[in-house]
This record gives C-alpha cells, structure tokens and sequence, in this order.
C-alpha cells in the first residue's frame, strides 16, 4: 500500500530524479578543474589534492542522496497514521506496520543511492566506483532512518520538512566538505554528525586506496540508532490505551 501510494506521485517522483541531475549540472557548470587541497578525517587528516570539480561533484552526491532519503522516509511513516492506529485496534501489530514501511524503506535507499551514482557517473570517474556507491548508500541508508525518526517524531508536515532541511544544509550539504573541513576549529562536531560516515566511505573509494570496512560499519551502527529510536517511538504512537 505505501509503495503504490508513491508511484501515485509522479510530480514528487520526477522532482526527486531531477534534484541530483540539476546539482550535478549547477556544479559541473561553475567550477574548474584546478588542483585544490582536501583533508580526509578517515585518513588521518591526510591533505590530498584533487580536481575542484570531482570533489565538488561527489559532495554534492552525498547531500542529494541524503536529502532525497530523508524525505521519502517521513513521508513514508507520517502518511496515513491515524489509518494504522485503526488497524492497531482491528487487530494488527505495530511491528506488522513498521516492517511493511521498512521494506519500501529499504528499496527507496537503493534506488536513491543507484540512480545519483550512475548520474554522477555521466559527469566524474571515481578511482573505485563500487566503493562510492557504498558510500551513497549508507548515506542514504542513514539519512533514511533520520527521515523517519523525523516522520514519526512530528505530526504535522511543515515541522518534519523543517528538520530535515536544516540537519542536511548544515550537515552533508556544508560541514562534510573535506575543503570546509581542514580548517574548522570543531572537527568533533561534524565527525558527529550523520553524514560524517558516508561522506568519507565516498571520498577515500574516489579518490584514495584506504580501506573503508569500519566506516562503513559505523555508518550502519549510526543509522541503526536512528532506527531503533524511531521504531520505538512509532510503536509507543501506536500504543491503544484500554
């Protein structure tokens, strides 16, 4: 049912197909190919120097990814919740609900994380592309999960589009750029920070040889915190007193 109720909305679907090919277009089309220095904190603040286009292009991967997952994910949870509660009282479990809504959950972020890695594709070359697709995907995977702690947290729209809006411009959208990165006075703070993970699975798959596996992990770790926070929440939203 949550899966048909998607496909419904063609003008939200097109809007998110086009979101990642007009970021890519907007950076490929206002920045150079000079050399620039980058600090990755995955690799021990290791200066690297890349082309200004391919890291501007692959930045702007992960925050396009993040952003598109958050809100299909609250979407996705806040849509019809008065309608589940009735099917709490007909009998159904909380849990029924909720893994119906994580198994869509679950194909939106592969489907988020393939189409803006096969866009980026079209305009940059990663040194190991699969190894960027595993970073867009725990991107996703974690901003999905955010998405719906955020859906099951609000009730109202205008609040969950807020949340969402802020933590990615300020998170994957701002402080997860490795050139922003070098020089700030809190690097704990946006190692903190959910995108933190994804973005430098991305960035040491583009553009270095380092291995990835407990980044990747931890990403997962992250986001599986978001999960459990917000399944509990939905399953206490839920609850019929008696």
């Amino acid at each position: 049912m949550t899966a048909r109720d998607l496909t419904r909305k063609r003008l939200v679907l097109a809007l998110a197909l086009a979101v990642p090919a007009v970021f890519f277009a907007v950076v490929f089309a206002t920045t150079g190919d000079r050399l620039v220095p980058i600090t990755l904190a995955a690799a021990t603040g290791r200066v690297t120097l890349v082309e200004e286009r391919r890291q501007s292009l692959l930045f702007i991967s992960v925050a396009a990814t993040s952003l598109i997952s958050a809100f299909f994910a609250s979407s996705l949870i806040q849509r019809q919740l008065d309608a589940n509660r009735r099917l709490v009282l007909c009998g159904y479990r909380a849990a029924e609900l909720i893994a119906a809504r994580l198994a869509v959950l679950l194909g939106i972020i592969a489907t988020t994380a393939l189409y803006t890695w096969l866009a980026l594709g079209l305009f940059s070359s990663p040194r190991f592309p699969g190894g960027v697709l595993l970073g867009l995907t725990v991107g996703a995977f974690v901003y999905g999960c955010y998405g719906l702690l955020v859906g099951t947290l609000f009730r109202n729209k205008l609040e969950s589009i807020f949340a969402i809006v802020v933590l990615v411009n300020i998170d994957a959208g701002w402080l997860q750029n490795p050139i922003y990165y070098q020089n700030a006075a809190s690097k704990w703070l946006i190692e903190a920070l959910p995108a933190h993970y994804p973005s430098q699975v991305a960035y040491l798959a583009a553009f270095t040889s380092d291995r990835v596996g407990a980044l990747v992990a931890y990403g997962l770790a992250y986001g599986t915190a978001l999960l459990l926070a917000a399944i509990a929440l939905y399953v206490r939203r839920m609850r019929i007193t008696r």
